[in-house]
């Protein structure tokens, strides 16, 4: 058969000839693009381990056994990296509230929770301002670069 083709027309052989070359095109680019998209499936997955969680104007609020407020933290911003247990907070403002009234205000440019330590860094411009009563007109003020707070609670 390929003799009575290439004997009859030999426009019919070249035909044949890149029939087979365009088939063999065609399975060397599937292959290739099924390379691809498992360098981009690859891609995507490790994208989604390092996934954010944003939210805008957060407060966390933590009470005491009693119901009491312990702390609270205000932020502009808050980014939480779940898979990690890392929350970074912008423009955070940390408040401690005692039993006996005493209350502590943190400011700070910037700030990370980790959760496995719980451990809150404070750092950029930080500025300490304390209070013996709600009542107290006279504050003391601290300023500082960087703080760590242990945010453990006692029980």
């Amino acid at each position: 058969m390929f003799r009575k083709l290439t004997d009859s027309n030999p426009l019919a052989l070249i035909g044949v000839v890149l029939l087979g070359a365009l088939i063999v095109i065609c399975i060397v680019a599937l292959i290739g693009g099924s390379q691809s998209m498992k360098e981009r499936m690859g891609f995507v997955s490790s994208q989604l381990q390092e996934r954010e969680q944003i939210v805008k104007i957060v407060k966390i609020t933590r009470t005491n056994p009693d119901l009491q407020v312990n702390y609270m933290i205000e932020s502009d911003r808050l980014i939480q990296y779940p898979e990690r247990g890392i929350s970074k907070f912008e423009s955070p403002v940390f408040t401690e509230i005692y039993a006996d009234g005493r209350k502590r205000v943190i400011t700070a440019q910037k700030g990370t929770l980790i959760e496995s330590t719980n451990l809150l860094e404070l750092v950029g411009q930080i500025e300490i301002v304390e209070r013996d009563s709600a009542n107290q007109t006279k504050v003391r003020t601290m300023r500082s670069s960087d703080l760590v707070i242990e945010l453990n609670v006692p029980e």
